[in-house]
């Protein structure tokens, strides 16, 4: 998986560009710098890890909260997978941190779940009272323990 690559560069009329990969896209005044993002569709919002096949497939604004759902399909033997939603984290296109407050780990009730073989389940975590301006989050950090470590999403959108 390719690393992203930043730096930033102060123009001579005092705003600051950033320089993703290789590509400029110079900052205008008065606005925070915003760099495209693809759909959550590919393999940008997939992560293979020890035979789990973890699918972002969606972040989506509901009132002030931010609700973002995976699925986990186990490509291996049964084994369990454990979650920690509290140790989540989203950081904003502002670069604020916004903690995990809440989890629907399948439909179990719990933080930790036993998959069968070529099963999967659907997980997701709510970061509570996001800012309505917030339509990307630069960075998903998830959590999870046992079989699969934790693991990060970058430049997702939000939807509504």
């Amino acid at each position: 998986m390719a690393k992203l690559r930043a730096a930033l560069s102060q123009q001579s009329n005092g705003l600051v560009s950033l320089i993703i990969c290789g590509k400029f896209k110079p900052a205008t005044q008065g606005q925070a710098q915003e760099v495209d993002s693809k759909p959550l569709q590919g393999a940008g919002f997939q992560k293979k890890v020890n035979n789990f096949l973890l699918t972002l497939e969606s972040c989506k604004r509901v009132d002030e909260d931010i609700r973002c759902q995976m699925k986990i399909l186990n490509k291996g033997k049964t084994r369990t997978v454990s979650f920690n939603q509290y140790s989540s984290s989203i950081i904003d296109s502002m670069g604020r941190s916004h903690a995990g407050s809440k989890a629907d780990f399948g439909s179990l009730g719990s933080n930790s779940a036993s998959i069968d073989t070529k099963t999967d389940i659907i997980t997701s975590v709510i970061f509570e009272k996001v800012p309505s301006q917030v339509v990307k989050a630069q960075l998903l950090n998830l959590a999870f323990f046992g079989e699969i470590k934790p693991i990060q999403f970058r430049n997702i959108p939000i939807s509504n």
